[in-house]
């Protein structure tokens, strides 16, 4: 099936909301001088996103252990499963 000519090409690779939750884990993946995680507001501030925007993105990801949080100090790191997928990748 094709495009109508004067119908513009299906946009590939919008999704918004994927790109900024990547960019949470790209992010949490640097080395930032913070060994024991990221704050919520260090990620908001960062990633130039609100607060609730974060805790939205970041839901899911803790949902699959992309991210963790420490039930203590509330900061972000990266979670267990990013190894799975390093080694997936290996």
């Amino acid at each position: 099936m094709t495009d109508a000519p004067d119908t513009p090409p299906a946009r590939r690779n919008a999704s918004s909301s994927l790109r900024r939750a990547l960019g949470i884990l790209m992010y949490l993946a640097e080395d930032r001088g913070h060994p024991h995680g990221v704050t919520l507001t260090d990620l908001a501030e960062g990633l130039g996103m609100s607060k609730s925007t974060v805790l939205r993105l970041v839901a899911p990801l803790r949902d699959v252990r992309l991210v963790d949080q420490d039930p203590e100090s509330g900061r972000y790191r990266l979670g267990p499963q990013n190894a799975l997928l390093g080694q997936a990748y290996l």
